[in-house]
This record gives C-alpha cells, sequence and structure tokens, in this order.
C-alpha cells in the first residue's frame, strides 16, 4: 500500500471530529441545568472539544506515523484541522451563552447540536453521492436520536 492510499479523507476526518464533538457536547449540555455556573459550562465544553479533538489526533494521525516510521508535516496539519473544527463547533455553541441567561443559552446550545450534527451528515451524504432526499432523510434520523439522546441523557441526569 502506498503512502497516498494508506491517506485518510481529510473532509472526512475533519468531519468526524466535528460530529463526535458535536455528540459528546450534546450529552454535556443534557447534564447541564439552568443553575449551573455559565463558566463551568462553557469551561466544559472547551475543556472537552479540545481534548477530543487532540485524542482524536493522537489515535489516528499520530498511531499511523508510528506505524510507517516517519512523522510528517500533513501530520501536525492534520491535527490543527481537527482542532479547528472542534473549535469552530465549540464557538458556536458558546455563543448562546454570551447572548442568554443559561436556562435560553442551554435550550438554543443543545438545539444548535442537533441541527449542527444533522447538517454535517447531510453534507457528508452529498458529498458522497447521496441524492438530496436521502441525504435528508440521513439528517432527519440524526435529528431524531439527537433528540432521543438529549432526552435520555437529561432524564439520566434530573431524573
Amino acid at each position: 500500500m502506498t503512502d497516498t492510499a494508506a491517506r485518510p479523507d481529510r473532509t472526512l476526518e475533519v468531519a468526524t471530529v466535528a460530529f463526535y464533538v458535536s455528540i459528546t457536547l450534546a450529552a454535556e449540555l443534557a447534564a447541564a441545568s439552568s443553575s449551573t455556573s455559565e463558566a463551568v459550562v462553557v469551561g466544559g465544553m472547551w475543556g472537552t472539544a479540545i481534548g477530543l479533538a487532540l485524542a482524536h489526533w493522537y489515535a489516528s494521525t499520530l498511531t499511523r506515523s508510528l506505524a510507517r516510521r516517519s512523522i510528517h508535516r500533513t501530520d501536525a496539519k492534520e491535527g490543527l484541522r481537527e482542532v479547528g473544527a472542534a473549535v469552530a463547533v465549540v464557538t458556536a455553541l458558546t455563543v448562546p451563552f454570551l447572548l442568554f441567561a443559561t436556562s435560553t443559552a442551554l435550550l438554543v446550545a443543545r438545539w444548535a447540536v442537533i441541527f449542527g450534527t444533522a447538517s454535517i451528515v447531510y453534507v457528508i451524504a452529498r458529498r458522497d453521492g447521496a441524492t438530496r432526499m436521502n441525504a435528508l432523510v440521513q439528517g432527519l434520523v440524526v435529528v431524531i436520536v439527537g433528540i432521543v439522546v438529549i432526552q435520555v441523557k437529561s432524564l439520566l441526569a434530573h431524573g
């Protein structure tokens, strides 16, 4: 296998990190309540997002580098792309906390995660050749699953 064949699809890797960070933050947001300090929620989201991106980069990119016994400049760029995706997600989810009281910010951020992950799935599906209708159905499934995950997590955390 050539080095080119062994390389992952960079767009898919970045989208995977954005999706994974989003669903992890959805669970974190579901566990938060309006009595939780905004600083605690936002700080937790940032720590989680950056930590997950770095963990993915380490587990995915650096382990491939070690297997081929060399580290390339593209490996560092891959890590920066993945951290950038995480920063984009967590920045978008931080904005509601700058604009609204905690209870409203949590509601807005939870819905932003649901529709953000559905959008990621839609874009990936379309890029991979799915029809608009098929990609829309895939996005809708993500919306439904997102709602269920947030509701279950919320019940378990506050039940």
